[in-house]
Formats: structure tokens, sequence, C-alpha cells
């Protein structure tokens, strides 16, 4: 289903899964109606479009529409190849003829219809005699003839042959430079067969088959028609030819706006009455009615159908209505009535007997009662069967009665109104009208036992041993026991309940889940579901397993699933890909039925399922034997997780596959058991972070921000409710200068906060507080007292008093400053003459010496050899961290100060992106590492924290990943390359780059891949503003949406995951070869010098 504006015309592609909707806004949609995807959408016409339609053969499609054009089209790019003017009026509805013909016809308000040729251009002919307007106008599916609907309330019937003549007939150039100038048409026609039986105007007309056609109209009516052609030789039509109507079909009670003959025997109708209707061709028997909301809408305005369609070769059918379209299919939807080894097919008991079917006997065949949809013609399908005996006695239920079938010859089964019919050996249970009956059925019919009151709306009930189990409509489950209630429950209304074989268990499902309850409607299964379940049993699981039927197994559209007994274990038994009702299942076999009630069986692997089911069931043999089955097998992470969730952790890691490495160390803190797959000093790491987190979350802020420090985290904290002495120390330990001045604050000590704040350089950040006295503090960092206790017992409230310490000592060096000050300035003028030039004789020296000094603190701060270094991740062995140093070294003009700033490393960084928009990915890789680096230098030298260039490293570190690969890809030219390059997370206007030429490079031979590409670029471009030719892009991408995938594209998506998942060092490190981690960008490679940053280990 669709919602779209109000849809006039819809067409389905002969070849393609696509449909054509015209719109009434002037839009016109192509969408692929197996992937429920729009292929594109573009304004056809400035005015409402009513008509479309595509070519039978050739890769064109036409338009019609109120601007009283007919517009021809290209398929593939839906590029506008010509525009067919001469109508007066509105354009009602076009066609291509079917035959050989390049034919085109077009019906319009101006009342008459026009024959194009649309090869030429040139219009054909123009077939007048309508006083109103033309509704409908079709080619006959072989011959030369026209048939048009018009609003005269007549239909009528053209002969086109002397079209067909005039066309190999040689035209003056000047005549047809005229017709082409002045919209001339080569011929009118205006003689016609005529047929008027509506009382109002005519809407639409069809061919059926040997000369019959069928129309509607605004008198609510359909006609069918016959056409006598008389006596012709050389024509289509002779002279003495007629039509004339020999039935009419009513019931629609509006306007009758479209119909279609199906291959399938029926015809449907769509009107203004908001229905469609169904009929039998050959019997022209009502079938049914259907509306919006019968397709699963719930829409509030009118939805009148305007228009009905058939695929030409497939059982699909569409509609448009004022708000939209529907794709539609009629099928056999009748349920398989299955008991035990017997089910009904064909009105007939079949009993399955060593694979072989046997007809036990006929069964009477009833028709659907009037007012139901195919009252009266239709033979309705029992919904269950219930075999009580072997096989009888027997029961069938239909949707509001049931049957009782006691002998093979029985030709009269007994009825009985009821519904919700349910058995247990020979109980049996059903509704009737307000009441609830219980009954026993033996060979003598149906003996009734109780009756109880019931004013509920039932959603379905069931036996459950000894007691009745009822869900309502409002979700109540009742539990039943000697006819009184003793369990209640709230859920959502079951659809459908079934008990197991031993009567312990009930199965059921809602629209949503599949449930298991126990014998007191606990819950102790449960899986969520997506689609409608078809049919449920219990069954034992796992070759050579205990037949223990615990085990709910349920079929949906496209699988047969399981669900255990505990621990809400569930997954899939094997992929059928239609609607199937199972009839049995055991061990490693399944049995099932299909539509038409065909029994089909197949095989499954059994080993995980049987394993699942034999845990939850809790047969302990039954389970170490799968395990010993499934050892070899390596497992995903799937069937690990359902191992942990039943307290296998062991097992679980025993079994993990290969490409897991993260999970396998995980399980192995967590079970602190150490294997010989996994790495002895990873393990040692992973187990002291397991510890530090598990104290940091039990910790108080103090002892949280410790293990912060420790580990180089930067964990939220949560300081509420903390004492001011630990807020403190952890605040100190945390490095967080504001927090701190505003706990010193909270702590009412407002002069060491200020005080504080002074010393930091940060007085235009934080209040300067009640300190008025003018102080001034050297440059340097205070100095806290040192740690002499435990963390706990560490006496926080001396830091006010070292500060004033330092602050006292300060502002007496301040006072010993201003009196040398003034004793310099009372020198001579020849004294500070002859120490300025003592000074310059020197100057050589001096700055030599200082810039020695310079190098040397520099050397001290970047040591490759130093803890800070190791800290940051800097590699010793990097050749280009110790080339990068040196340059460092060179003479700079402030004392102890890195020869760039964040600031022009800020620079650098936009550099850096500006030649990755122009396509110089070498240039932008050397500048991204440079930032990257430096930025670290940085932090290591104290200019920064790591937390406030964070992002820039992050950013940094992804685009020198994605050019590694493209790189690289340049050199091997390898799609793995490709795809991780288009993989990264870039900003979103190079991404979009990225993606457009990824997708080009991988469309020839690997489509799967460009798929991926295009479908990511679309999302892109959607969410991006500000980006030029995005309907270009979007139109590209969709383009490649539509390729064939081809061969050997699957191998490469598997490999593709992979890659993305991990980042991989494409320097180094070939597909599952990684297990290192880059410690300065977070590469993950093998072990040496980092292939993405050069300086990591």
């Amino acid at each position: 289903s669709l919602i779209t504006a109000r849809v006039k015309c819809v067409q389905f592609h002969p070849k393609r899964p696509w449909i054509m909707i015209a719109m009434h806004d002037g839009f016109v949609e192509i969408w692929d109606y197996v992937v429920n995807a729009q292929v594109d959408r573009f304004l056809a016409h400035s005015s409402p479009v009513r008509a479309a339609s595509f070519h039978p053969t050739q890769p064109i499609f036409a338009t019609g529409a109120d601007d009283r054009t007919v517009k021809l089209w290209d398929l593939d790019s839906r590029r506008l190849l010509a525009t067919l003017s001469g109508h007066s009026d509105y354009v009602r509805f076009i066609d291509f003829h079917r035959g050989i013909r390049p034919w085109l016809v077009s019906g319009s308000d101006d009342g008459t219809c026009r024959i194009w040729n649309w090869q030429s251009r040139q219009c054909l002919a123009s077939v007048v005699g309508h006083r109103e307007f033309v509704m409908c106008a079709k080619f006959h599916p072989t011959d030369d003839l026209l048939a048009t609907a018009s609003l005269d309330t007549s239909v009528r019937i053209w002969d086109l042959s002397s079209i067909s003549t005039q066309q190999g007939q040689k035209k003056s150039m000047v005549t047809q430079l005229t017709q082409a100038l002045l919209s001339q048409p080569g011929a009118v026609i205006s003689s016609s067969v005529n047929g008027e039986s509506h009382s109002k105007g005519a809407n639409w007309v069809c061919w059926g088959e040997e000369d019959s056609l069928y129309s509607s109209g605004d008198d609510y009516a359909i006609k069918c028609w016959r056409l006598n052609r008389g006596k012709h030789q050389q024509t289509a039509l002779g002279p003495d030819a007629m039509i004339y109507s020999y039935a009419t079909l009513s019931g629609h009670k509006n306007n009758v706006n479209s119909i279609e003959i199906g291959k399938d025997n029926i015809i449907v109708s769509g009107a203004s009455d908001e229905t469609l209707r169904i009929h039998e061709l050959k019997s022209r028997a009502f079938i049914g009615s259907l509306t919006v909301g019968d397709f699963g809408l719930q829409l509030k305005d009118q939805t009148r159908f305007w228009c009905v369609t058939q695929h030409p070769t497939e059982m699909i059918w569409a509609a448009g209505h004022d708000q939209g379209v529907v794709v539609f299919k009629f099928v056999n939807v009748n349920p398989i009535a299955v008991s035990k080894n017997f089910f009904v097919r064909n009105q007939q008991l079949v009993q399955i007997k060593d694979q072989k079917e046997a007809v036990v006997c006929d069964l009477k065949k009833n028709s659907a009662k009037k007012m139901e949809f195919g009252g009266g013609k239709i033979i309705v399908e029992p919904e269950t069967l219930h075999v009580l005996g072997e096989p009888f006695p027997f029961c069938v239920s239909y949707k509001d009665y049931f049957q009782i079938y006691t002998t093979a010859k029985q030709k009269e089964p007994e009825t009985i109104e009821g519904e919700h019919f349910c058995s247990f050996k020979n109980d049996v249970v059903f509704q009737q009208g307000e009441k609830i009956i219980f009954g026993k059925v033996t060979v003598g019919g149906l003996a009734i036992v109780h009756e109880m009151e019931n004013l509920k709306p039932i959603s379905t009930l069931s036996l459950f041993n000894s007691s009745l189990v009822i869900s309502f409509e409002d979700g109540m489950l009742v539990k039943y026991e000697n006819y009184e209630a003793t369990i209640c429950i709230q859920l959502q209304p079951l659809k459908m309940i079934l008990q197991s074989p031993d009567c312990t268990q009930l199965g059921a499902c809602s629209t949503n889940k599949v449930i298991i309850f126990d014998q007191q409607l606990q819950i102790v299964s449960q899986t969520n579901i997506t689609s409608k379940v078809r049919s449920m049993q219990f069954c034992s699981l796992g070759k050579d397993a205990e037949p223990l039927k615990r085990t709910l197994c349920f079929a949906n559209q496209t699988h047969i699933c399981y669900l255990a007994s505990r621990f809400n274990l569930s997954g899939v038994i094997t992929s059928i890909n239609k609607q199937v009702f199972i009839q049995q299942i055991d061990q490693q076999s399944a049995s099932f039925f299909d539509d038409e009630a065909n029994l089909l069986t197949t095989t499954f692997d059994s080993k995980l399922c049987g394993l699942f089911t034999a845990i939850a069931d809790g047969r302990a043999g039954d389970a170490a034997l799968f395990l010993q089955r499934v050892k070899k097998a390596q497992l995903g992470v799937a069937a690990v997780s359902k191992l942990i969730k039943c307290g296998m952790s062991r097992h679980a890691l025993q079994l993990l596959g290969s490409g897991y490495e993260k999970l396998k160390l995980s399980l192995s803190v967590d079970l602190g058991i150490l294997t010989d797959k996994i790495d002895k000093k990873s393990f040692q790491e992973a187990l002291l972070q397991n510890c530090l987190l598990k104290a940091f979350q039990a910790g108080n802020c103090e002892q949280k921000a410790f293990v912060n420090f420790l580990c180089l985290a930067q964990n939220e904290i949560n300081y509420e409710k903390e004492p001011i002495q630990k807020k403190l120390s952890a605040q100190m330990l945390e490095n967080d200068e504001e927090k701190f001045y505003l706990t010193l604050k909270e702590a009412g000590m407002d002069g060491a906060a200020a005080v504080f704040a002074r010393a930091r350089g940060l007085e235009d950040q934080f209040d300067k507080g009640e300190a008025e006295k003018e102080i001034s503090v050297a440059k340097k960092r205070l100095q806290f007292a040192k740690r002499t206790k435990k963390i706990e017992d560490w006496p926080v409230k001396k830091i006010e008093e070292v500060v004033i310490e330092d602050i006292d000592e300060e502002v007496e060096q301040k006072e010993e400053q201003k009196e040398e000050a003034k004793q310099w300035k009372e020198e001579s003028e020849e004294q500070i003459v002859k120490a300025k030039k003592e000074w310059e004789s020197s100057s050589e020296e001096v700055q030599a010496q200082k810039e020695e000094s310079e190098k040397e603190q520099i050397a001290a701060v970047l040591n490759p050899q130093s803890q800070a270094m190791k800290i940051a991740g800097f590699s010793k062995s990097s050749e280009y961290l110790l080339n990068l140093i040196e340059e460092v070294k060179q003479p700079v003009t402030e004392t102890d100060q890195l020869p760039f700033t964040p600031h022009q490393l800020d620079k650098l960084l936009k550099l850096a992106h500006k030649q990755f928009t122009e396509g110089e990915f070498q240039a932008s890789y050397d500048l991204f590492l440079q930032a990257f680096i430096k930025y670290k230098l940085l932090i290591v030298h104290g200019t920064v924290t790591e937390k406030q260039v964070q992002q820039l490293l992050l950013q940094s570190s992804n685009y020198l990943r994605a050019l590694s690969a493209e790189l690289r890809r340049k050199q091997d030219d390898e799609a793995e390359m490709l795809m991780l390059f288009a993989s990264q997370k870039l900003e979103n206007t190079h991404r979009i780059l990225v993606l457009k030429l990824a997708m080009g490079k991988l469309k020839k031979n690997y489509s799967k891949q460009a798929k991926l590409c295009a479908a990511e670029l679309i999302k892109l471009v959607k969410q991006t503003a500000n980006i030029d030719n995005k309907e270009e892009l979007i139109q590209k991408a969709e383009k490649i949406l539509q390729v064939k995938d081809v061969q050997g594209s699957n191998e490469l998506v598997n490999k593709i995951d992979t890659l993305v998942q991990i980042n991989i060092d494409w320097q180094q490190v070939k597909l599952g070869e990684s297990d290192c981690e880059c410690p300065c960008c977070g590469s993950v490679g093998t072990k040496g010098v980092c292939g993405i940053c050069k300086c990591g280990e």
C-alpha cells in the first residue's frame, strides 16, 4: 500500500516489477512493488495527470494530462522524447496498440480520439462522433478495432482498417509539413457501431474473449456486450455489424469508474462508493467486495477507487484511490485442517500412513453463506479438523458452525451452530451465542454436558487437560476449572492456543509474540515475531534425542521456527520461503502442507536446536550428546549468547569461533579462565581493567578519580552527596580546575578560590570573589602538599593554608623587585650606556647559549624514552617521530615553548580538509599526519590537555585511516581498500564524495558493494544541506540500485563486513591477521610501528 496524492491511473510494466502511478498533482511515480521502493518521481505535466501507459515491448511510456498534451518518455532515463499536441481539452485516456502497429490512442474531453504514430510523432487519424467527453479508448488485442466509452452514454466500436491502408500510400512533402505544423490528422474516422444501454455516462470499456466487451458507468452498473461483426472481407467490420448488451451487473452504490477482466475468471470493478467488487466472469455471480480497510489501511478521508488493472502476465492487481495505491493478489488463504495423521484436501478426509496417502471419506461441500464473501458460489474449506477416534468420530469446523461425522457412509453430517470449536479426546467446547457449551462426541453424535454464560467477546479458547482456557478480545486470559474461573491474567488477545501432548504446557501466539505457559498460566518462555503464525505443534528436536515433545514449533510466512520450554530460547529450524502448515516435526525431519494441501518433507541440521531444547528441558544426557557433536563446529555470536543465557559460559568459550577475539577475552576474564587461545598479557590487562571498573562502580568519588588516574580514563563521576574533602581530592586528581574552584566556593573558601583562579590565569573565566588585595603571583603552577597517608585520610583542608603561605612569599618577592627597580632608575646615564655596550658585545655568545638551552629544554620534554611520550602512545623506534623532534628542536623565540601553537595546527587541519576536497589525497594525508602528531606533542608538552583536543585527534585519525586505504588502493587497485575508504567516519560532504567515487568504481565487478555505497549516499545526501546537484546524485545512486548482481560479490561482502568492524591498518595487515591496537591512533594491526600514524607501536 502506498499513500500518495489522488491516483487517476496505475499501470504495470510487462517485464520489470514496476508500477507507474499518474497522480492529480502532476507528478508521475514509478515504484518497485517487490521491494516496496520508489524508482523515480518526476513532474510530468503542469496539471493533473489522468493517463499513463507502458509500451508492451519497447522501452518507452506515455502520459496524458489536463494540459491537453500527450508526452512520450524514455523508460530508463525518464527523459522526455516528444510532446504530441492537437487536443483542445483534457486528455482522459491513452493506450498503446498491443500488436505490431506503432499506434497510440488518446481520448479527450473534446469528444474525440486521436490515433498517433509514436515513431514518426504524426497524428494518423482523428476519431469523431461522440457528443460528450471520451472517458476511455482501448485497442482490440489483435485486430484493427477501437472501443470507446463516453459520457454521452454510448459505447462505440470503430474500424481502423483505413488507417493501415493509408499508411502504405505516399504523401507529398507539403501535405506532411502542413499536417505537422497545424497538428492536423492524416484522416478522419466518423463511422462506428454504437451501443446504448447505460442510462447515464459510460466511464470505462474493456475487451473480453471472443469479441465480448464490458463497460461501466455513472448509472452504478456494469454492462456485458457482444460484438457481431457482420459480413466483412477487407475490413474489420461489415456494414451490418452491431453491438448489443446481454447482461447487467449491479451492486455498486455510486459511479463505477473502472473495470478489468482478470485472467483468473473474475471481473474487478472500482467505484466512487469506495469499494472494489469482484464477480465471477462466466456465471457473473457476485463473489465479494473490498475496501481500503481490508488492505490494513485506516484512512479518515474518502477513498474512491478511480482505476483498477491487472498485470499483463502475473496474477497481481493494482487499484488507485483518492489517497494512494494498493497492489494485491487473490490467493487461497484457507487453512489446511490437520489432526494427527489426517488432513482435509478437496473436501476429502485423507490419512497419511507409511508416507502414503489414502482417502478415508468425502466431506459435504458447503457453500459460503449469503452476505459473505463468495456467498452461494464459493465452496468453503474447513478451518480445523478434530479426529476423536480412528478416525470416527471426527469433527470439521467452519467460521460459525461445525459438522460431526460418525461413519464413512454418512452423507448428511450433524451440523451445529457455534464458534471457537476445540476438543480434547472426546470432550468438545464451543461458543454458541452468549453461552459456552461443554459436550462429548460419540458415534451417536453430540451430547451436551454443561452450559456456561458468557457475555464477553472471545478471541480463542482451548481445553487444557481437564480445564478450559479462554482468551478474550480485551486481552484477559482466564482458566476455568469445574466451570469456575480460577486464574485470570492480562495479556494481549491470543490468536491460537495449543496444549502439549503431556498436558503440562500451553503454547499460544498473539500478533507479535509466541508464548509457552505452565499449568498456572505463568509464562515460562516467549519470543517476539514479526509475521503471522499459520500453525503450531509441540515437537521433539535433535537426532537420537529423548522423544519429549515440549518444544513449540511454529510456521510463519517464510520459516519454521522453534521456542524452547525455558530461557526464552528460540531460533529457525529451516527456511521454506512459502506459507506452510506443520503436520509433524520429529528429531531432524519436518512434514508440512503448502497452500494447495500438498504434503512436503524436508530434513534439517538438528545439532544446535537439539542442544538448546535439551538444555531448556533439563535433559543432561542429550545436552552432553549435542555438545559433543558441535564441539568441532565454530559457533557464532548468536549461538554463543544463547549458551551464556543458559549459564553455560564455559562451553560458550570453548565453542566460540575465530574472529571473535574480544568476546573470547571478555568471557575468559568473566570466568577467570586463561586458555591456550588467549594471549596472557592481554588477559592480564583485561582482568586488571575489569577489576578497576568494578572498583570504579562501587567506590566513592575520590576512589573513582583515583581509578581514572590509574587508567588514564575520563569516566563520568557523580559528585552529589559527597563530602567536601573527598570532592576536592577527587577534583585535584581529575585536574578539573573549574569544579575545584566551585568546590572551594561551596566550602566557603572564597579567598582561596580567588587566589586559585589567579594562579591558574583563569580570572576571566571564574568570579574574582571577595579578594580585593592587589596580589601578584609568579607564573609557576602552585604545588600542592604531597600525600603521605591513605587517600581516605589525606587532609585536604590544608590546601588553603598552603596557598596562603605561597602567596605571602610571592608578595615579599614583589616588594623586593620594586625596590631594585627604584635603585636602577637612580643610576647615572653613563652606567646605563656602559652596561648596554657590555651586553651588546656579548650578545652573540649569550644568544648561542640561550638557543642551546632551549634545545636542551625541548629535548628533555620530547625525549622518546620519557614516560610522558610512552603514555601518549609514541614508539621510541619511530623514524618519523625522531625526524619530527629534530625539526622541533630548531631555534625558537620563547623559552620552553614549541615552535607551533594550537591555532596554527587548526589552520593546518583546514588546509588538510581543503586538499581532501580537491582530491589531493597524498598531500591531505601528510597534513593530517603532521597535525595529529603535533597535537599529541602539545599534550606531552602540557600546552593543551587531551580533553581539549580529543575531537580533533579522533577526526584526524579517521581521515588518516581513510586516506591510507585510498593510497593503498591506488597502488594495488583493491576493491577492499575502496570499501574501507568509504566506511570511515568523515565529514558528510567528504563522505559523499568518497561514496560517489566508490559507487562508480565498484558497479562493474562488485555490484553488491556498489549498492551498499548507493544506499548510504542517498541517505547522506538527504540529510545534508547545501549540496550541489542533489537530485542528480540521488538519481545516479538509484540507478546503481537497479543493477543486477554479478558473480563473486558475496565473497567480497563478507570481507568488507570484517574490514569495517576492525578498521585494519592496511599498510601492514592482511585480512584475518590483526590482533594489536596502536596506542597512538587506535588503528588495529600487527606488531611493529603503526602504518597509519607512523609513530605508535
